[in-house]
């Protein structure tokens, strides 16, 4: 059974999500310490130690998937759920594509696709460029600031890529700016549950659910609010877990 302990969830949560009532959880709160129901008490400063302990365990590319234990590959996991929302034949713009091993899943979906990363595999990339017979393109751009054309696509994939930049607000914009009116956003992020601090040294920021929607309602319609608790695990009740998935909608 699950247990709702260690949620992080304020008054707007609960509104949202009603079946969380009689839950017992307090937010971030500004004394610098996370209290939960279970009565589990994390300060920054044990945040901060455990961020640099976990710092050897998340050294390894989130693009390394290539032999995954395949119910638990949340990266495939996540390209799935968007390959399920987005129609056929679309313009997809692939935001932090790394590799190019999501963009690879859309475009044996049949899609159209524009990696967007700054990362330095760009070899790797031309060369499974070649090896498509879909029409595929890379931008070595900066995500939150690309020169790709406004309005021209139909869908945006932006999967673990906010939560490794100190502020989203210039993403989203782009994002929008990048989609045609109508067009579909979806965004996966780790679900922070524990405290202001990343335990991963890799993101500079996580958000909790309310954070999150908050953030992307302010320029998107959200559609569909997914929490995965793990690998593959959902309940589409209750969107609580550790990684969210947003579905999102540039209003007309």
């Amino acid at each position: 059974a699950l247990r709702f302990c260690d949620v992080n969830l304020n008054h707007a949560d609960r509104r949202a999500y009603p079946w969380t009532a009689g839950v017992d959880v307090q937010g971030h709160p500004g004394d610098g310490v996370f209290r939960s129901d279970c009565g589990i008490s994390y300060t920054d400063e044990q945040l901060e130690t455990a961020r640099n302990q976990a710092k050897e365990i998340y050294a390894a590319g989130r693009e390394e998937v290539n032999d995954p234990v395949l119910h638990a590959d949340q990266l495939t996991f996540h390209y799935e759920i968007a390959v399920s929302r987005i129609g056929i034949d679309k313009r997809v713009v692939d935001l932090g594509c790394g590799d190019g091993y999501g963009s690879r899943i859309l475009s044996d979906a049949g899609h159209s696709v524009c990696g967007v990363d700054l990362c330095a595999l760009y070899d790797k990339w031309l060369e499974m460029v070649r090896r498509t017979d879909q029409w595929m393109c890379f931008a070595r751009e900066d995500a939150r600031n690309t020169h790709l054309p406004a309005g021209f696509f139909d869908v945006c994939t932006c999967m673990e890529l906010i939560e490794h930049l100190k502020e989203p607000t210039s993403l989203l914009l782009e994002i929008r700016r990048l989609l045609k009116p109508g067009g579909l956003l979806v965004l996966s992020t780790p679900q922070n549950r524990f405290g202001r601090i990343p335990v991963n040294s890799a993101h500079e920021r996580e958000y909790s659910l309310a954070e999150l929607t908050a953030i992307a309602g302010e320029v998107f319609k959200i559609e569909e609010v997914i929490g995965i608790k793990c690998g593959r695990v959902i309940n589409p009740r209750e969107p609580i877990g550790t990684n969210t998935v947003l579905v999102c909608r540039k209003e007309k």
